[in-house]
Order: C-alpha cells, then structure tokens, then sequence
C-alpha cells in the first residue's frame, strides 16, 4: 500500500515553561505526565515511517520542544528518515536560544528543516533576538510567527473545550460540525503523537486522556500495539480520512471560520495554577474551582 500523509507531530515532552490557559497540549494541566524514553521514542518513530511511506510535514513539538534533554538524539535518528519527509518544523515558543547540540543536529537536514518561533510578545517570548541570531549563524530556517493580541497569525486562539460535556447530541449536527472544521477539511487534519498513541487532532486525544471515550479505537492508532500489523495502521489512518465525523467531535466545538478567537498564550494566574495544583484537568476546571471560593472571582473564557 502506497500512500502519504499531510501533517503529523511528535510530542518531544511535555514539560513547558508558560502556562497557557487555552494549551493545545494543555501541557499546564498534565505536568505529572510521564514522557516517553528516549528509546520508546525512536520505535514510535521506526513504526510510523514503517507504515507510512511518506508524509509532507512533520512537526517534533511539546510542550516546549527546546527543554527536552532528548531533542538532539532524536533530531539525529529521524535524519534517518529524512527521504520519506516533506518539511520538518520544530515549535518553540520564544523563550529558549537552541543550545549547540541541538543546533548541529538541526543543520544535518540544510533547507528541509525550519524553527517556528512564536512571538507571543516581549513579556513573555524574551528571547527572540537571540534565537534569531542563533539560527541565523548556524545558517538553520527559521520564521517568527506573530502570535500577539493585534496580530496573530492564526487569528487568535480557539477554545474547542476540555471534552467533558457533549455538545452535539444528533449524528446530523455532529457531521455539519465536522463538515465546517478546518482540521478534517482544509488541514486534511493535523496528527499527533503523544507516547506512542497517534490522535488525528487534539480533541480526540484530550478526550481518550480524560476518559470521556473509551471505546472510540478506530478514531485513533497505537502504534505499539503488537496486535496490530502494518497493513492494520495503514488501514486505520486511511479509515480515519475517509470518516464523515470522530467520537469527539460531539464534545468539541471546531476549528471553523465562525469560531471565537481569544488572546493567545493568555497566562494562568497564580490563584489560578494552585488551582491546577490541586488536581484541575482544565482551564474550564479552574474557573469552576475559582468561582466555588467566594474570596476569588475569574474572568473565564468558558
């Protein structure tokens, strides 16, 4: 079977040096997750370009990619796979200037690798000009990508909700939501890989590791799982493009041209990341636990 796949991404890590209220990731609110070993990391990566011929993007991100002590190793064993890759991006958030090893590895891709350094603002993406210079001397790609309140490159961010309540109780509106969200249609939609389990988007992976879906298999692949053959992920990622809607898209709002934008890489608040500390999965967590204390009020997004 012969067949490519537009975009995938590999968590690095999920440790991150913001804490940003709407996270993709949602890297504030999982910091007792354990990050896959460098060892588990390269089979992850062996068993998806074993399946998967070629792919035209391939994004390594975290949480903040730059803090994993395994970033070079693993830059140098995907090179290994470099003729089965488009372009290769790595995600950072502007705070951390590369540290050589990870520069050297980088340069062994020439033009096929880029940085994407998001400038959330001088408040918080401190390091731009620095990271700037080092890739510029180390002569790597790389784009500053406006990130800010009056100027975002993605229009601001999107709240699609922490899955825990279903939104969309027909197949009918489910499969409208589905047919109007970017991620399916325009993005042919965005992949990713977080400890060997790889999720089409970040709702269906936030609701498996919530436990909101528990049986919703064929919305996602383990690329561990022994029981499973090549031919048996090939066919599940080929399922997976050709579906009308996903579990999760009943908890989820979409990533659609009519969405509500908020401020991106908005910061939780000291009052607001005890709260976390206290077992919060969610920004929406946070608001309840914030508006239960009568000594505290929130300006919830939710």
């Amino acid at each position: 079977m012969d067949f490519c796949m537009e975009r995938v991404g590999l968590f690095t890590n999920m440790s991150c040096n913001l804490n940003c209220k709407l996270c993709s990731s949602d890297a504030p609110y999982r910091r007792n997750f354990k990050d896959f070993s460098l060892e588990q990391q390269k089979k992850v990566i062996s068993r998806f370009f074993e399946a998967v011929p070629y792919v035209k993007k391939y994004s390594v991100a975290g949480g903040e990619a730059l803090l994993s002590k395994d970033l070079p190793a693993l830059l140098d064993f995907l090179f290994h796979y470099s003729d089965q890759i488009g372009k290769i991006d790595i995600v950072t958030n502007g705070t951390i200037v590369p540290k050589a090893e990870i520069l050297n590895a980088a340069k062994k891709f020439g033009n096929q690798l880029i940085f994407l350094v998001d400038d959330y603002g001088s408040h918080l993406s401190t390091k731009l000009d620095e990271i700037a210079d080092a890739l510029t001397k180390a002569e790597i790609p790389f784009e500053i990508r406006e990130n800010k309140l009056d100027a975002s490159h993605c229009g601001g961010w999107v709240d699609f909700t922490d899955g825990l309540e279903k939104l969309h109780h027909s197949q009918a509106d489910v499969e409208d939501l589905y047919a109007r969200c970017a991620y399916p249609q325009k993005l042919k939609f965005c992949f990713s890989t977080r400890n060997g389990i790889m999720y089409p988007c970040d709702q269906v992976r936030r609701c498996v590791e919530m436990g909101i879906l528990t049986d919703c298999q064929d919305d996602y692949i383990n690329l561990l799982d022994e029981n499973l053959s090549i031919e048996d992920i090939q066919n599940k990622i080929l399922h997976i493009y050709e579906v009308k809607s996903l579990s999760a898209c009943a908890y989820c709002t979409g990533l659609c041209e009519n969405s509500v934008r908020f401020p991106p890489a908005e910061q939780l608040t000291k009052e607001e990341i005890e709260c976390v500390k206290q077992g919060a999965r969610s920004y929406r967590e946070v608001c309840k636990m914030m508006n239960s204390n009568k000594e505290h009020s929130t300006s919830c997004v939710y």
